[in-house]
């Protein structure tokens, strides 16, 4: 369990120190605040002050041009501190973008504001526009007064919490007291001391707020060491944490690991960190949910559990946890804890108590507003007088997603695929579609998509990987790779609960790697039998293929008969439990990667049906000629597809329907 327990005391700071950063007495000037990783050097705070000033200088000046705020990115955290610092000094706002190109600038001069470009946006300066260099030879002065709080100085250029790029404002007094409220988080979860200092290395950018805060806020109180780069790859961030220094000013210097679960579950070999396992005291993880695997994988490589940081761009960390891993190598999770200077509620009640659910409320200085009203749900699972002192998270009330750190609006991407999906006549492919993450190896976006009425001939002759891939082209003008779809769905309904929803869970179901991907050709009633033909695509990726056998993957006879079973539960809507099986006869195997008819014939008898199936395949090429068809032409092709083809098992379960 975390050593930050939940009933530590609602933190208000009573200093936001980093106001002062720029005067001579905030640090010894002979301290470190920067290790140069390519020139294997310490900066000094005296450096930090001179480089501010230098910054601070220039701003002043544009300032007095009429210059709202500067665009600043750089790969490299020791150019942009002194910068940022500089700029809000001067009194300048400055605006983080999550990178640096002419497509993101133009998004931005369109806002409106009056801006100037610095460190890696001068490259994309045009004739007439403002540019911010540091001075060459600045005024500096011992006692600068603060920098002013109270206005809004730092604004990011994110997807926010809505999933559509936008500037999230913040004035410095959130900034600062998040900063405070971080050193005393470390206090609890590492220990450190209050004079002691530690190294902190990232795989994070500080482009972004929890880079920003904790590789380069957080460390600027004086008890980090601001790192220069970050470190994508496991084997770069060993030789940078082995080249780095282990003592400076007589102490010996852990390191602090600012992360996200994005680069913590691809640390799979923890020989490669054997050397460094004992320096890392401290890993960090947020930008996402950390799965129980990158927890493993950390502990694994540092001997240590990473502390977990709940929140977003406005509202900045909320809430934190540590994962326990046993002796046994099973990782526990515990609930989230508010972190210091946050309180955690319930909208709309006043007095939660233990198992009360509802929408997260939020007090503290660090937001914009006094109280908020966040997106996500949440079940209080420890309470005392009017707050939340432990939560679970039940999911959000709106439809941001998030994939590896990348937030998207599941909704924007919903509109843009049905508009995207069209066939050649120009028709909708898809009648409706829903977005999701999914997590197979990794965190994914993935779609279930309900084809339109007459759609489905062209698929079927066409191909479901053509489709995904267009869908993809389309929408990567509008989304981050990252956020692409990698899984389609195709279906001719959603399965809806008793109250005639569409829940996550059925939509999951889809996802499920034993269950090929069902499409109803036909389903009708002669007779009193219900005759309906599915068409189901054998992939190569169901779990019924592993192993059986190695060097020739079949689909056992067991599964084909466990499929039938759901085909029909699926189709009645209702619980199915196989009775008595009859009439079976295997005559040929089904293989990976083909697409095969299962004909179900369903009469019902004494409380019981009698289902009849027929597993059939095609000729392969037989698909291509639905091609153009109109739905009653497809109708009579589908019956003669499925009269034509090598029929490989059939059989008759009695079944009952709960």
């Amino acid at each position: 369990m975390s050593r930050a327990d939940t009933d530590r005391p609602f933190f208000i700071p009573d200093e936001l120190r980093l106001a002062r950063r720029l005067d001579a007495d905030f640090a010894r000037p002979d301290l470190p605040w920067g290790w140069d990783e390519d020139r294997r050097t310490f900066l000094t705070n005296d450096e930090f002050r001179r480089c501010a000033f230098a910054w601070r200088e220039a701003a002043a000046a544009l300032l007095d041009n009429g210059v709202e705020a500067v665009l600043l990115y750089s790969e490299e955290t020791l150019a942009i501190a002194p910068a940022l610092f500089g700029c809000w000094s001067a009194g300048l706002e400055t605006l983080l973008t999550g990178r640096a190109d002419r497509e993101i600038l133009a998004e931005i001069r369109r806002s409106g504001l009056r801006i100037a470009l610095g460190l890696d946006f001068e490259r994309f300066a045009e004739p007439g526009d403002a540019v911010l260099r540091p001075a060459q030879r600045p005024t500096t002065t011992d006692h600068p007064a603060p920098i002013d709080t109270d206005r809004v100085l730092l604004s990011l250029w994110t997807s926010g919490s809505t999933g559509e790029p936008k500037r999230v404002p913040k004035r410095l007094s959130q900034f600062f007291t998040e900063c405070e409220a971080i050193d005393r988080t470390i206090s609890i979860e590492s220990g450190l001391p209050d004079d002691g200092l530690a190294l902190v290395f990232a795989t994070v950018t500080h482009q972004h707020i929890y880079g920003l805060l904790f590789r380069l806020g957080w460390p600027l109180l004086g008890r980090g060491i601001v790192t220069n780069r970050r470190h994508h790859f496991p084997e770069m961030l060993v030789r940078a944490i082995r080249e780095a220094p282990d003592k400076a000013d007589q102490k010996v210097l852990p390191v602090f690991l600012i992360s996200s679960p994005a680069h913590l579950t691809r640390f799979t070999q923890p020989e490669l960190f054997a050397d460094v396992r004992g320096r890392v005291a401290l890993p960090f993880s947020s930008a996402g949910p950390l799965p129980p695997e990158g927890a493993l994988a950390a502990f694994r490589a540092f001997g240590a559990t990473p502390y977990e940081i709940l929140g977003s761009t406005e509202t900045g960390g909320i809430a934190g946890r540590r994962r326990v891993v046993t002796s046994d190598l099973v990782v526990e999770t515990p609930d989230w804890i508010p972190t210091p200077g946050m309180r955690v509620g319930i909208d709309g009640n006043a007095e939660p108590r233990t198992g009360d659910e509802g929408l997260l409320k939020l007090t503290s200085a660090q937001l914009e507003h006094p109280t908020e009203t966040g997106a996500d749900r949440i079940r209080a699972t420890k309470t005392r007088g009017g707050a939340v002192l432990a939560f679970t998270l039940l999911g959000r009330a709106d439809h941001v997603l998030k994939v590896e750190g990348k937030r998207f609006s599941g909704d924007a991407m919903r509109r843009a695929l049905l508009e995207a999906a069209k066939r050649p006549d120009g028709k909708p492919l898809f009648q409706d579609a829903r977005v999701l993450v999914i997590r197979r190896e990794r965190e994914e976006t993935a779609v279930v998509a309900v084809l339109s009425e007459d759609a489905l001939p062209h698929v079927l002759a066409l191909g479901k990987s053509p489709i995904l891939r267009d869908l993809r082209r389309v929408l990567s003008e509008t989304f981050e790779p990252v956020t692409l779809p990698r899984r389609l769905r195709l279906a001719t309904a959603f399965p809806l609960n008793a109250q005639a929803k569409v829940t996550r869970d059925a939509l999951l179901t889809f996802f499920d790697e034993t269950r090929p991907e069902w499409l109803t050709l036909a389903d009708r009633v002669e007779e009193d039998v219900r005759t309906v033909l599915l068409t189901a695509e054998m992939s190569p990726s169901l779990a019924w293929f592993s192993g059986h056998f190695p060097d020739l993957p079949i689909l056992p006879g067991v599964a084909s008969l466990e499929l039938v079973r759901r085909a029909a539960e699926s189709v009645r809507g209702a619980s199915a439990q196989v009775l008595s099986l009859r009439n079976l006869k295997f005559k040929s195997p089904l293989f990976p990667g083909e697409r095969v008819i299962l004909t179900l014939r369903m009469t019902e008898k004494e409380g019981a049906a009698d289902v009849a199936f027929l597993w059939a395949r095609p000729p392969k090429d037989a698909w291509k000629s639905l091609s153009g068809l109109s739905p009653e032409e497809a109708q009579m092709a589908y019956d003669r597809l499925s009269q034509s083809a090598e029929i490989t098992a059939q059989g008759t379960l009695r079944i009952h329907f709960a």
